[in-house]
């Protein structure tokens, strides 16, 4: 029987500790590269859930912003229909000080497959600003979202609310009525008579329309009812 050379079972350890190197190794990379696969597939279903709800945000901000919203069209109405109310018992001053204080608030709800939206528009028409905060669920994800918008488009739709002037007219009727028409008894004839549409005015005639129009027309406030866009978007936290 033959001696055993040292060096060939030295050279079987060897292969053997590769062998079991390359099975750790080999485990490993699978272990890794199934993690990989499932974080990339969470990102991406992250990054869907993100933008969706951006854009479902964003687009309603603008609707209200350019006046394609129905919530804030009624908000609009109702806000009129309060102007118009407290008009007639307040001044200007007062008025606008009572106008600035109302806050009307408009509230939505939608829900579709694994889609889920709530909305809630705040609005402050007299002071010509609206917030929109969003709430989106999708795949497990749900994501906070707000906006403050800005109604001074002077191009878009301007909401005008006449106020009451005390009328003066009665008094100045009055007094137009008892006077004559000129310092003659009414048998004498006027001297250098003329035909009438071109005699000049007198003294007492009513004096011709020369005021500027807009003196002529009351008071009135204005409000835009379009803003230049969404400004200061910001984003909330998200959870899942």
């Amino acid at each position: 029987m033959g001696r055993i050379d040292p060096r060939q079972g030295g050279s079987m350890i060897y292969v053997v500790m590769l062998m079991t190197m390359f099975a750790i190794l080999s485990t490993g990379f699978l272990y890794m590269s199934r993690y990989s696969m499932e974080a990339v597939l969470q990102n991406r279903s992250y990054m869907e859930a993100q933008a969706t709800a951006k854009m479902i945000h964003q687009s309603y901000c603008l609707d209200v912003s350019n006046g394609s919203s129905a919530a804030m069209n009624r908000i609009w109405e109702e806000f009129e229909e309060d102007c118009l109310s407290l008009a007639g018992r307040r001044g200007a001053a007062e008025l606008t000080e009572a106008l600035e204080a109302l806050e009307y608030r408009a509230n939505g709800y939608g829900e579709t497959g694994d889609l889920a939206v709530e909305m809630v528009l705040t609005a402050r028409p007299a002071r010509g600003e609206a917030t929109v905060d969003t709430q989106v669920t999708w795949h497990g994800y749900t994501f906070r979202l707000g906006a403050e918008i800005r109604f001074d488009d002077a191009e878009g739709e301007v909401l005008i609310i006449p106020l009451p002037q005390e009328d003066e007219q009665g008094e100045d009727g009055d007094q137009d009525e008892g006077e004559p028409d000129s310092g003659l008894e009414s048998d004498e004839a006027a001297p250098d008579s003329v035909p009438e549409s071109d005699a000049e005015p007198t003294d007492n005639a009513p004096a011709p329309d020369t005021e500027d129009p807009q003196t002529a027309v009351s008071d009135s406030l204005y409000f835009n009812m379009q803003g230049l866009g969404v400004y200061r978007y910001y984003e909330g936290g998200c959870s899942w």
